[in-house]
């Protein structure tokens, strides 16, 4: 408990500015313009049992596949047990259904998050929580799902233990065979986890591509930790540039969190809650590919927290591979004035633009380095 408290405090003193925006200050933020989308109540109930059963994609936990079918097994059998032995009042003091009951708490206010009205009356009672996603409670089911699993194998390996200590027990082969039957599911749900290829698994990805480049001989497309990030290369871009730091710079064709990681101030990022004045300044800057593209505007304009530069033609240009082969167009569609405004001094891109002349951006020097498969051009604006 001490711990999760040095730890809550620990993270409103690093993001002090977070909290002091979202709770004492009157800016608008983003949050109280994003589009939210509302469901009817029969959607809202499809909705909760849905993420009861396979969970969300940011955290995919598997639990529907081993865990969940032996915890509802266990947790049937525990509470008829309590019925028919007509104690009631173990049903309300067993830990193992208060983890349950917690887990349909949370499926039911993920569920209640798309409701209109709900959502209505908590912008009217607390203010400051206007678009707060109150709905990732849900990111605690899947340490749930194993608490009751842990559970249920306490008990399990106690009442196979005294059956094995047993008069009977003692004769029986049978019961002390049980015995390896825990750990037998403990064994098996892990391996779920560890060998499925869900899309945070890096275990899995790290596994499968060391093994496909070191075993088999294949290259891999795919980036990895250091090749992501480059940090070689990185040094080398900004000891040529003579960088400065506090000196504003943007990504194009990549994450601008491998600019950040490598000390580059960024005026893009990802944002969950930045001033709504901010976003209509950045998107006077990208405003030209928006106009290119109707589901990249409704992406910025309905959501906003990608605070990138976009692409006028391709859906996404942002990869984290060695290849780009997905992006067709090298022309850049943005407002170089209102970027140069912003304090702007370079872009940093994986895409070498073909249209600089019409843009009002010039190109420094292209970089590479044995160490990284990037080449990373450095642009400066007019």
């Amino acid at each position: 408990m001490i711990s999760l408290v040095a730890l809550g405090i620990g993270n409103v003193v690093f993001e002090y500015r977070l909290f002091n925006m979202m709770l004492f200050s009157d800016a608008e933020t983003i949050r109280e313009t994003m589009v939210q989308t509302y469901l009817p109540f029969n959607e809202i109930i499809g909705e909760s049992f849905d993420i009861f059963v396979n969970g969300m994609m940011h955290v995919e936990d598997l639990h529907q596949f081993f865990v969940m079918p032996i915890c509802l097994a266990y947790l049937l059998l525990l509470n008829v047990r309590y019925i028919v032995k007509k104690n009631v009042k173990g049903i309300f003091t067993n830990y193992y259904n208060l983890c349950f009951l917690i887990i349909v708490f949370n499926c039911v206010v993920y569920g209640l998050y798309y409701s209109q009205s709900v959502e209505h009356l908590i912008e009217t009672l607390v203010p400051p929580l206007t678009g707060f996603q109150y709905n990732r409670t849900i990111f605690f089911n899947p340490f749930l799902w194993c608490t009751m699993l842990f559970i249920f194998i306490y008990r399990l390996y106690l009442w196979i233990s005294n059956k094995v200590n047993s008069e009977q027990g003692k004769k029986s082969f049978i019961y002390k065979a049980l015995i390896g039957i825990p750990y037998v599911i403990i064994f098996v749900a892990a391996l779920i986890v560890l060998v499925s290829p869900t899309k945070y698994n890096d275990l899995y990805h790290t596994a499968k591509l060391t093994a496909r480049s070191e075993i088999f001989g294949h290259e891999n497309d795919a980036l990895n930790f250091k090749e992501f990030y480059s940090t070689k290369l990185f040094d080398e871009i900004k000891e040529d540039l003579d960088y400065k730091t506090g000196e504003y710079s943007v990504a194009y064709g990549m994450h601008p969190a491998i600019l950040e990681y490598n000390g580059i101030y960024t005026l893009d990022g990802y944002l969950g809650f930045y001033p709504q004045s901010y976003k209509e300044a950045f998107r006077e800057v990208i405003a030209p590919a928006l106009d290119r593209m109707e589901p990249s505007r409704l992406y910025f304009d309905e959501w906003g927290a990608r605070c990138y530069l976009y692409s006028g033609t391709d859906l996404s240009i942002v990869m984290a591979t060695k290849s780009m082969s997905e992006v067709t167009d090298n022309d850049i569609y943005i407002n170089a004035a209102a970027l140069k405004e912003l304090g702007c001094k370079y872009i940093f891109s994986r895409i070498d633009i073909t249209n600089t002349d019409k843009t009002g951006i010039k190109l420094i020097k292209s970089y590479t380095d044995n160490s990284s498969p990037y080449t990373i051009y450095v642009y400066t604006i007019d």
